[in-house]
């Protein structure tokens, strides 16, 4: 047990070191990639987050460091959103229509032309309910704005999903 605890403090002591990196001795797109990270991770469930308005506080907090104060989202299943607070609101009530939440940022192109940027990621999110894993896929558009040494989101675009290609048979 003692062991398991030590192995956990080192991986949390790496990990810190790793972002504090990566926030203030990274090149733009380490700083640019671990921005969407964070929102990512911001958006997921946690373990014993049944209370969706603590969900959505702890996701304000995050998303007023992280985010423009007239950020929009767009998909075309929902409405356009528009600034932080709608946008945590939005975030918070995800749990409903997907249960758990996870969020990855995968492959990522990033193009910076001075204080804006540009970055398409591929975004899975997983939702498991029930019993039921359900995983979307999509490229995802940021656009991106430096203050300071810090990179905030102006526009979060998601793609419209794909269509499911049939499921090569033998």
């Amino acid at each position: 047990m003692l062991k398991g605890r030590r192995l956990a403090l080192a991986l949390v002591a790496v990990s810190a070191a790793l972002l504090a990196y990566v926030v203030w001795g990274g090149s733009d797109e380490d700083k640019i990639l671990a921005r969407l990270k964070e929102l990512a991770h911001a958006v997921e469930t946690r373990p014993g987050e049944t209370n969706v308005l603590v969900r959505t506080a702890r996701i304000n907090g995050v998303f007023k460091d992280a985010l423009e104060p007239a950020a929009t989202f767009s998909t075309p299943e929902l409405p356009e959103t528009t600034g932080i607070r709608p946008l945590a609101i939005l975030a918070g009530q995800a749990p409903e229509s997907f249960g758990d939440v996870t969020v990855s940022v995968g492959a990522t192109d990033i193009h910076v032309e001075g204080a804006l940027a540009h970055a398409v990621s591929q975004v899975t999110l997983t939702g498991s309910r029930g019993g039921e894993l359900r995983r979307e896929q999509r490229n995802v558009r940021f656009e991106l704005r430096r203050n300071g040494t810090h990179w905030r989101v102006g526009a979060i675009d998601v793609e419209p999903q794909k269509e499911a290609q049939p499921e090569a048979r033998p």
